[in-house]
C-alpha cells in the first residue's frame, strides 16, 4: 500500500518536472547563440562521413572546406562549423600518437623537480601515462557529438532531478501532517519496516525515473543538435571524453550515465531522508539540507584545485548530485605521497553517504519516538513563527495576497526560477563587417549625431573623387582593388544614409540627425529577437504559474464563502487585481534589469536621444520620439501585455481548481511551443512573439497586420476577466 500511496501523490509531481526539464531544454537550445553553427556542424559532418566512403580522405576535407564564403551573417557560422569539425578531424587523426607517444612523460619522470618519488607531479605523470596506455586500441572517428557534449552540459538537468528527490522524502513523512505517525510508528519493528519499502521505493523510483528523464532530455538533444546516425561510434570520438577508460559506444554511455545517474540519487535521497527524520519538522530539516549544501557549493566553487585544502573541493556532496562533475571525467588529484582520480573518490563517496544514510535511518527507526520533545531548533522554529505572525497580523489585505502567492503557494521558487533562467538569456554581440571598413567607420565618426551640412557633402564628394582617380590607375594591385571596393560600398552607405535624414526633416519635420547604425541593428533587430523571446516566454510562464491559483486557495482552505461576503466582495477582487498587476511590474522589471544590464555590457548607445525616424528600419514610425522613447515605449507595450495576460489567467482561475487553471492558461503557449519546434505559421497564432512590440512593427512594417494579435489578446484578456468580474458579483 505504501508504494501506492506514493505513486498516487508524486506521478504528478513527475510530469510537471518533465515538462519543466523539457521547457529548460527548449529555452537553452533556442537562446544557444551557436545553435545555428551546429546546424551548419551537423550537416557539414555528415557530408564529410559520407564522402569518406567515396573518395580519400584529403578529397572529402578539401569537399566541405574549399567553398568559398561571402562576409555575411550565415558565413560567419558556417566559419564557425568549420572550425569544430577541423578540430575533430585533427582529434580523430592524432588520437593514435597521443596515446602512445610517452615521450613527454618520460621527460617529466627524469626532470630533476620530479626527483622525488613521492611528488605528486610524478605519481600524477606516471597514473596519466598508465591510464593513457588503456586507450591504444580505442577506434575514433570524426562524428557530430553535439548531442552527448549538450547533454552533459545541462547540468540544470541535475538539480531538477535532485528537488524530486526531495519531493518524494517529504511525501514519505507527510504522515507528520495529519496525524497518522502515531498509528505507523507505533512500534519499533514496524519503524523499520516501513523505512525499508520507503528505501526500496526511493531505488525504484530513481532508476525508473533517470531513465525517462534523462532519455526525455537526450532525445531532445539529438532532435535539435543531430547525431542519430552516430550513436554506435565509441564515446572517446568526443573530445569531452577523450580519456574514458572503457570502450563503449554513445549509446551504452548513456545508459551507463543513467544507471550511474540513479544511484547518486538514491545516495542523495537516503541522506536527505535522515535528516529529514531527525527533525520533528521537516521544514527545518529542508533548511539545514539547503544549508550544508550551500556551503558545500562555496567550497566547491572557492577552493583552488592545487590549494591545500583541495580535498574539500573532490571530496564534496555536489559531485554527487551533479555527475557530469565527476562520474565521466578524467581528473587527478592529491598531495605528496597520495593520488587519486576524481570519478574513484565520488564513487566511495558516494557508497559512504548512502551508509550513513540508510545505516542511519535505520537505527532511528529503532530507536526514536514519533512523540519525542522538541529541539532547539524546533523551538527556535517556533518561536520566529510567532514573531511573523505578530507583523504578519498588522499588515493590509494587499500584502496579505502576496503573502499567499508568494509564500503559502511558493511563488517565490517561481521566481527564483525566472531570476535564474533571465540570468542565463543573453544578447552575445555580433560580427559587425561595417568596422572592416575604415571608411565607414571614420565617416560615423566624424558625422554621427549632426545634421548633414556642407562640411558632410564636401567629405562625400572627396571619398567618391578618390574612387575615380583610384578606377582610373590600370593594373591595380590586390590592396587597391580591395580599398576600391570598401570606398564603393562606404560610399553607397554614406549616400543612402544623408538622403534619408535630408528626406525625413523635410517631408515629416522631424530633426533626424546621422546615426551609427551597428548598436540598434543588433537591439532591435533579428539578433535579439531569440533573447527577447525567450525572456517574454518565462515572464508569462511565471504570472500564469502565480495567478493560477488565486481563487483556487481560498477554495481549498475554506475561506471561499468567508471572503464574498457582500461587504468584503468587491475588496477582494481589487485586491486580487492590483496584486496580479503588481506580479506582472515585478516580473517585468526582474527581466528588463537582467537584459539592460546585459546589453549595456557589451554595447555603446550612441544617439539615443536622437529621433528614431533617424535609422532606415524606422522611418515610416508615426510618433515623433527619440530612439530612447521608441525603446521605452515597447517596455511599456511589454508591461501591458503582461497585465492583460495576468487578468487573463485570473479571470480563468475564478472558474477552475489550480490545476486546470495552469492546463488551460498554457494551452495559450502551444501556438509558440510549435513555432519553436518549426511549424512557421504557427507564428502568427503565438502569444509571446506579439509582446515585443518592435519586433511585430519590424514584421509588419507598421502596417495594420502588427495590430491584430495583440488586439485580440487584450480584448480576449479582458472579455474573460470581466466575465469572471459579473459572475463574482452576481452568484
Amino acid at each position: 500500500m505504501e508504494i501506492v500511496r506514493v505513486f498516487r501523490k508524486i506521478w504528478g509531481i513527475v510530469i510537471v518536472i518533465l515538462v519543466i526539464a523539457a521547457g529548460m531544454c527548449i529555452f537553452k537550445t533556442n537562446n544557444d547563440n551557436d545553435k545555428k553553427a551546429y546546424d551548419y556542424y551537423s550537416s557539414l559532418t555528415d557530408e564529410y562521413i559520407s564522402n569518406l566512403n567515396k573518395m580519400s580522405q584529403d578529397e572529402a576535407y578539401k569537399s566541405v572546406f574549399s567553398v568559398k564564403l561571402e562576409d555575411n551573417e550565415e558565413a560567419q557560422y558556417i566559419r564557425q562549423a568549420r572550425a569544430v569539425l577541423k578540430d575533430k578531424i585533427e582529434y580523430a587523426q592524432n588520437y593514435k600518437s597521443k596515446v602512445t607517444d610517452m615521450a613527454g612523460y618520460e621527460k617529466i619522470l627524469n626532470s630533476s623537480l620530479y626527483a622525488d618519488e613521492d611528488n605528486f607531479g610524478r605519481l600524477n605523470a606516471k597514473k596519466y601515462a598508465k591510464d593513457i596506455k588503456k586507450l591504444a586500441d580505442m577506434d575514433v572517428t570524426p562524428a557530430n557529438t553535439a548531442a552527448i557534449e549538450k547533454f552533459m552540459d545541462f547540468k540544470e538537468g541535475s538539480v531538477i532531478f535532485a528537488i524530486m528527490i526531495i519531493m518524494l522524502v517529504v511525501i514519505f513523512v507527510d504522515e507528520r501532517d495529519n496525524r497518522m505517525i502515531y498509528l505507523t510508528h507505533a512500534s519499533s519493528c514496524g519503524r523499520v519496516n516501513l523505512i525499508l519499502k520507503r528505501c526500496g521505493i526511493l531505488c525504484l523510483f530513481s532508476f525508473i525515473c533517470s531513465y525517462i528523464f534523462n532519455t526525455l532530455i537526450y532525445g531532445m538533444f539529438l532532435y535539435m543538435y543531430g547525431g542519430i546516425r552516430y550513436l554506435n561510434v565509441t564515446i572517446q570520438s568526443s573530445q569531452m571524453f577523450s580519456m574514458f577508460p572503457l570502450k563503449i559506444s554513445i549509446w551504452q554511455f548513456f545508459i551507463m550515465y543513467c544507471a550511474i545517474f540513479a544511484v547518486a540519487m538514491i545516495s542523495f535521497g537516503l541522506i536527505s531522508y535522515l535528516f529529514v527524520s531527525m527533525f520533528k519538522n521537516y521544514k527545518i530539516a529542508m533548511v539545514v539540507i539547503l544549508a550544508i549544501f550551500l556551503c558545500e557549493y562555496l567550497l566547491y566553487n572557492n577552493i583552488e584545485k592545487n590549494s591545500a585544502l583541495c580535498i574539500l573541493h573532490y571530496v564534496n556532496i555536489i559531485n554527487v548530485i551533479i555527475p557530469q562533475y565527476s562520474y565521466f571525467i578524467y581528473e587527478n588529484w592529491g598531495y605528496t605521497g597520495f593520488i587519486a582520480d576524481i570519478a574513484g573518490t565520488t564513487f566511495v563517496l558516494t557508497a559512504v553517504i548512502a551508509c550513513i544514510g540508510f545505516c542511519g535511518m535505520l537505527l532511528m527507526g529503532y530507536y526514536m519516538y514519533p512523540d519525542r520533545k522538541q529541539g532547539f531548533l524546533d523551538k527556535v522554529y517556533q518561536r520566529l513563527r510567532e514573531l511573523w505572525q505578530q507583523i504578519f497580523g498588522r499588515t493590509n489585505s494587499v500584502f496579505m495576497e502576496f503573502y499567499k502567492s508568494f509564500i503559502i503557494q511558493k511563488g517565490f521558487i517561481i521566481l527564483i526560477l525566472a531570476i535564474y533562467l533571465f540570468a542565463n538569456c543573453k544578447i552575445y554581440r555580433g560580427v559587425n563587417y561595417s568596422n572592416n571598413n575604415l571608411y565607414l567607420v571614420n565617416f560615423y565618426d566624424e558625422f554621427s549625431g549632426r545634421i548633414p551640412d556642407e562640411e558632410c557633402d564636401t567629405y562625400i564628394s572627396a571619398l567618391k573623387n578618390n574612387i575615380d582617380e583610384l578606377k582610373k590607375i590600370e593594373n591595380l594591385t590586390y590592396n587597391q582593388k580591395k580599398s576600391v571596393s570598401d570606398m564603393e560600398s562606404a560610399y553607397a552607405v554614406m549616400v543612402s544614409t544623408v538622403e534619408h535624414v535630408r528626406k525625413i526633416s523635410n517631408e515629416k519635420s522631424i530633426n533626424a540627425v546621422i546615426v551609427k547604425p551597428d548598436t540598434y541593428n543588433d537591439i532591435l533587430g533579428e539578433r535579439n529577437y531569440n533573447n527577447q523571446e525567450s525572456i517574454n516566454l518565462i515572464c508569462i510562464i511565471a504570472i500564469i504559474l502565480m495567478t493560477a491559483g488565486d481563487f483556487s486557495y481560498e477554495r481549498k482552505c475554506g475561506m471561499y464563502i468567508l471572503s464574498r461576503t457582500s461587504k468584503k466582495r468587491n475588496i477582494t477582487w481589487i485586491n486580487k487585481t492590483v496584486k496580479v498587476a503588481l506580479t506582472a511590474v515585478v516580473i517585468w522589471g526582474i527581466s528588463l534589469a537582467f537584459n539592460y544590464t546585459n546589453e549595456v555590457s557589451l554595447y555603446t548607445f550612441n544617439n539615443i536621444n536622437a529621433p528614431v525616424q533617424s535609422l532606415i528600419t524606422f522611418a515610416a514610425f508615426p510618433l515623433k520620439v527619440s530612439i530612447r522613447g521608441y525603446m521605452a515605449l515597447c517596455q511599456i507595450i511589454r508591461l501591458i501585455m503582461f497585465i492583460v495576460i495576468g487578468f487573463m489567467v485570473l479571470g480563468i482561475s475564478f472558474f477552475m481548481d489550480y490545476k486546470r487553471s495552469v492546463a488551460l492558461s498554457v494551452v495559450i503557449l502551444l501556438p509558440h511551443v510549435l513555432y519553436i519546434l518549426k511549424v512557421p505559421f504557427m507564428y502568427y497564432l503565438s502569444v509571446v512573439i506579439p509582446v515585443d512590440f518592435n519586433r511585430y512593427y519590424i514584421r509588419f512594417a507598421g502596417g495594420i497586420g502588427m495590430f491584430v494579435m495583440p488586439v485580440m489578446m487584450i480584448i480576449s484578456g479582458l472579455v474573460i476577466y470581466i466575465i469572471a468580474l459579473r459572475k463574482w458579483r452576481v452568484s
